[in-house]
């Protein structure tokens, strides 16, 4: 009973501790597939929920502080500091609001690819890599650096469909790789729709990018006319 104990306290997604905040998300990132295969695909969603908000919070203040550094164009902050402020203490939570319904969808696509594992598991995904967004808030200080944050993103999204949900490999890396492609896509058309809108006049600020991984051009010069 002992060493079942020991094994429940290590494995990622069981009892939460200020310590396991940074195991979890260090192990993450550096050996993605044995963190999934032991993560606790059950347990309750008080862990995951105050883990998610943990790193969502952390984000936050980041990015409150880069702002600081590098204040963002009005049109982009019309409450200035106020509203970045408010953001910060209530971004994490609007953000967990967003993660469930980003869940349902990709819970809905690991279900279509094979998946029997439930919604509880499939938030529990979401919630550990939320990670991430802390190191794209940094890296958002270089333009499209926030690519290989969401390139890595993806990948966890194989890596959880292989060992967490028993999808295959070759299923996984398609599926993934496929909705990947079709981001960046979406992300080049949209700013090349921007860049237009600006040149005609139309336009108002920098292109905002993807959610949560943004393309952030505001420090690319625009070319001389």
């Amino acid at each position: 009973m002992d060493e079942l104990n020991a094994v429940d306290a290590q494995q990622p997604g069981q009892s939460l501790s200020g310590k396991k905040l940074f195991q979890w998300a260090i192990q993450l990132i550096t050996q993605p597939k044995t963190f999934f295969a032991s993560m606790a695909k059950t347990g309750g969603y008080k862990t995951p929920i105050l883990y998610a908000l943990f790193w969502l919070f952390t984000a936050g203040v980041i990015d409150f502080v880069i702002n600081l550094i590098r204040p963002l164009p009005i049109l982009q902050e019309p409450l200035g500091r106020v509203g970045q402020i408010i953001w910060v203490v209530l971004g994490p939570g609007m953000v967990l609001g967003i993660g469930f319904i980003v869940t349902g969808i990709i819970f809905v696509i690991w279900h279509l690819m094979g998946s029997k594992e439930s919604f509880e598991t499939a938030f529990r995904c979401w919630a550990f890599i939320t990670p991430l967004s802390v190191i794209s808030s940094i890296l958002s200080l270089v333009p499209f650096l926030g690519l290989i944050v969401m390139a890595f993103s993806f990948y966890l999204l194989i890596t959880a469909s292989i060992h967490v949900h028993g999808i295959s490999g070759a299923r996984s890396w398609t599926v993934w790789g496929i909705l990947f492609a079709g981001l960046i896509l979406l992300g080049i058309l949209g700013v090349a729709a921007q860049q237009t809108l600006q040149k005609r006049g139309l336009g108002a600020g920098e292109p905002t990018g993807l959610p949560s991984f943004s393309l952030n051009t505001e420090n690319i010069a625009e070319p001389e006319k």
